[in-house]
């Protein structure tokens, strides 16, 4: 009865940015691509107008341009920022609503679909809650997992068209200043992985304290108040579960901390760097234009590019770093949901509902799970002839609600076997003696599914 553990999948980032974008543009249309173009662009271009401004008022000054003609060609260029600000602002906006629609609802809605049609033997098993709880981290917040490589795709592009595009005209500036850019980035990437690598060596134990963290929440009745449990009430452990709560969410933040501490290295190294390419970047410059190879509003143009180079190149750097930072949680999440494992048996013998109550016959039925090295379920010889009504009352721990799974069909018995009407469960089509079942358990969750799903 033993379930093989699942291997889980690992894709590429190439894989995963490919994987995200496809879903999201079946959830919220062909507009993203459109929102994805604009979001691209729209920085290079505002960035760009910016640096032209300056440089544009020196360079009409030089020329001994009249007052109007002044006064115009800054408008202009006034009034083209001022649009491409608005533009970039509203499509970024845009787009993020539809990350949040994509990854809050139709993302989890799959996941949803995808637990009620996995077999629940493997779904209740610790490893498969385990795997659940990986799936679900992708999914809880915005700046995480999915919706956070959804985010991060229209800033890298950004980011690598400036790389390119501003990268090109320091070259012709002078090559000197690529090296000290150049050791920026190998610094910049190497500390990055070394403090991701860190973060994925723990995401594991991390997804598991908050798997354990939301199932305590939801033996509270999904509230902070750990009272509001009824069985928490009736026992008088309210001080146990808090004490319990409180070490969870202590080793959460104390692993964040830790995450933390490393991601300041690339900052720092950064900050060393940029003061070197800032020293460097100056003293070219300004020995260019003392020599009369550049003018002022070139020197003010060239500087702003130079320096603005650094921020695509650590833009590209930087979520890049962000989108590999969500791989394991993406892979998590893509690796339940390609995962082949569906309910126990399709196919078999079609139930007929219209033939009315049932007969239910167990037959020497033993069960255990599969952690478990003893029986909590031994020999159980019944029969509950058509029209009968049956009451399982028993201790906490006594069985009630595992009988109860194992006449479902959720659970499989270890020995023994389970007729209705005189046909095995495991022989029938399993979507279809679903139909024969009317089934109120304890723990529930409201579904916003529609009649027809």
């Amino acid at each position: 009865m033993g379930k093989k553990e699942k291997q889980k999948t690992n894709y590429s980032e190439i894989s995963n940015i490919a994987y995200v974008m496809r879903a999201l543009a079946a959830d919220e249309g062909k507009i993203i691509y459109l929102l994805l173009v604009l979001c691209s662009v729209m920085p290079l271009a505002q960035n760009a107008i910016g640096i032209a401004i300056p440089a544009a008022a020196v360079w009409l000054y030089g020329q001994g341009s009249t007052l109007a003609q002044y006064v115009v060609a800054l408008a202009f260029l006034a009034i083209a920022y001022a649009v491409s600000m608005v533009i970039n602002t509203r499509a970024s906006e845009e787009y993020s609503t539809h990350c949040i629609l994509s990854r809050g609802f139709a993302f989890n809605r799959r996941l949803l679909f995808k637990a009620l049609e996995t077999d629940y033997q493997s779904i209740e098993s610790h490893e498969g809650q385990k795997r659940v709880g990986a799936a679900q981290e992708a999914l809880d917040a915005n700046m995480i997992g999915v919706e956070r490589v959804m985010r991060e795709i229209p800033i890298f592009i950004s980011n690598l068209l400036g790389l390119i595009v501003y990268g090109s005209v320091v070259l012709t500036v002078d090559a000197r200043i690529l090296p000290v850019l150049l050791l920026m980035l190998i610094f910049n990437i190497r500390l990055n992985k070394f403090a991701r690598d860190y973060m994925n060596s723990h995401l594991e134990e991390d997804a598991e304290i908050r798997r354990k963290q939301r199932y305590i929440a939801g033996i509270s009745g999904k509230t902070v108040n750990l009272t509001a449990g009824k069985d928490i009430r009736l026992y008088r452990m309210e001080d146990w579960f808090g004490e319990i709560m409180r070490g969870y969410t202590a080793a959460a933040d104390k692993r964040q901390r830790r995450v933390e501490k490393r991601y300041y290295l690339p900052v720092a190294s950064d900050t060393v760097f940029i003061a070197l390419r800032d020293g460097l970047a100056y003293i070219i410059l300004i020995h260019m234009a003392a020599d009369g190879e550049i003018t002022l509003a070139a020197f003010l143009a060239l500087l702003g590019v130079v320096s603005n180079f650094s921020t695509w190149l650590f833009g590209v750097t930087n979520s890049r770093s962000a989108i590999l930072n969500a791989r394991r949680l993406v892979d998590n999440c893509r690796s339940f949901l390609d995962d082949k494992d569906d309910k126990t048996k399709k196919g078999g013998v079609m139930a007929d509902i219209s033939q009315g109550a049932p007969e239910v016959e167990l037959r020497d039925v033993s069960f255990r799970y599969d952690d478990c090295s003893e029986n909590i379920l031994s020999h159980i010889n019944l029969k509950i002839r058509c029209g009968e009504k049956l009451a399982l009352v028993g201790n906490n721990g006594a069985g009630k609600t595992t009988l109860v799974k194992l006449f479902c069909g959720f659970y499989q018995p270890t020995d023994g076997e389970i007729l209705v009407n005189g046909v095995k469960i495991s022989d029938y089509d399993i979507n279809s003696y679903f139909r024969l079942l009317g089934v109120v358990f304890q723990d529930m969750e409201d579904l916003s599914f529609n009649l027809m799903e």
